[in-house]
């Protein structure tokens, strides 16, 4: 079993602008110019949730804290909710930070699904008995992840901010120690899944393009037998019905045909 007395909690919380988390997908998101982490909340083993963050500039890891810079350098497993995002974020939205492989992280929100926990983490800590997420929270994500408000003219929401992210990785942690730890050999599967998600699957693209254009050929010469068939009524296969062309008249122009 993991050392939990050598995990990482993470959680990020990131400025992504008018771009849609879920339209854009991860990588689009993280890879955007304007978007950057702009609070990492973490706590090492048990010690407190602490957060680190720069007045809602991008992190630097010239400036990260020195406990989360030796716990990475003494090659600590991180652990993160939904951590292909966090991860990605780590890897692309950050400035100068040492690059996160698949095996130096594991996501208890997979180990949440295997106890058969809701896989949301607000509904997986109340089941549990736990406080859940900070109320309020929606609204200042929108305000310093959405509307970029600055934090020095907001300083009392900022700080709710900042303990919203903290809670997030305290109800993580505490949903990790009241389910059934995943053995090695499982997260072993786990990492394979995240190379292959981080890689993307092969396509071999020549062939792609020769099968469409094949294709192509045999829409035309369907869309002109469907042209024949019909008196020019119906062009296409993907046409269901044009008016003036019913049934009935289906029926006596086949009839003919």
């Amino acid at each position: 079993m993991l050392n939990a007395s050598n995990l990482i909690w993470a959680d990020f919380e990131v400025y992504g602008g008018p771009l849609d988390l879920k339209a854009a997908g991860t990588f689009r998101y993280v890879a955007e110019a304007s978007t950057r982490a702009i609070v990492l909340a973490y706590a090492i083993g048990d010690a407190p949730a602490l957060t680190w963050h720069a007045d809602g500039a991008i992190l630097d890891w010239d400036n990260a804290p020195d406990d989360l810079r030796a716990a990475f350098e003494r090659s600590a497993t991180f652990a993160a909710w939904n951590a292909s995002f966090d991860v990605a974020v780590w890897n692309y939205a950050t400035l100068g930070f040492p690059f996160l492989a698949p095996e130096r992280v594991i996501d208890p929100m997979v180990q949440a699904g295997v106890s058969n926990l809701p896989t949301d983490l607000e509904s997986a800590s109340r089941y549990l008995g736990g406080a859940g997420k900070q109320k309020g929270g929606r609204t200042l994500i929108r305000m310093f992840s959405i509307e970029d408000a600055n934090p020095r003219e907001y300083p009392a929401e900022w700080e709710r901010f900042l303990a919203y992210a903290r809670q997030d990785v305290e109800a993580m942690r505490d949903i990790y120690h009241k389910t059934r730890p995943l053995p090695p050999e499982e997260w072993k599967q786990y990492w394979a899944f995240e190379h292959v998600n981080r890689r993307g699957v092969a396509i071999d693209m020549p062939f792609v393009c020769h099968a469409a254009a094949l294709a192509a050929q045999d829409g035309v010469a369907i869309g002109r037998r469907l042209t024949e068939l019909t008196g020019g009524a119906v062009t296409r296969v993907t046409q269901a019905k044009r008016p003036g062309y019913t049934t009935a008249s289906r029926t006596r122009r086949c009839a003919r045909c």
